[in-house]
């Protein structure tokens, strides 16, 4: 379970909140743009960086772990970047003896405008695609 600063969070959203009114740069962008545009958050452009922590008890294995995750967006969530560094611990106990197995993960997730896109460091992969849900929501 990833516990998460609900404070920290508001606080950088306040931080960033910008003002409701047009700006030149935004009236740049003609309506017929405006409406295929993905629109996720209230909110501009942020910058969420927060820390978590990892503790359970499943079926009998304990589960420890920590890590950082970063979020960068833009144009209102269009443009979207979330980075992950995290270190993961399981204890099983079976019979007596507690293995413990440890998983560290750094990934880069980008969504740009409904693509999706996911950087996998330990398996040097970069896996595209398009999403559904996102090209419905720019619909509506």
């Amino acid at each position: 379970m990833k516990t998460f600063s609900l404070f920290v969070f508001a606080l950088m959203l306040l931080s960033c909140n910008e003002s409701q009114s047009n700006t030149l740069a935004d009236s740049s962008i003609n309506t017929q743009q405006q409406d295929t545009l993905l629109k996720r958050y209230k909110v501009k452009s942020g910058i969420i960086k927060y820390e978590m922590n990892i503790t359970g008890d499943v079926l009998g294995s304990k589960i420890t772990g920590s890590g950082t995750e970063s979020l960068y967006f833009t144009n209102y969530g269009a443009l979207e970047l979330v980075e992950e560094n995290s270190t993961q611990t399981t204890v099983t106990n079976v019979f007596g003896n507690k293995p413990a197995n440890t998983t560290d993960t750094h990934t880069i997730n980008k969504l740009d405008n409904g693509e999706t896109y996911n950087v996998d460091f330990k398996q040097k992969k970069i896996y595209k695609q398009k999403d559904l849900a996102m090209e419905l929501t720019k619909r509506f």
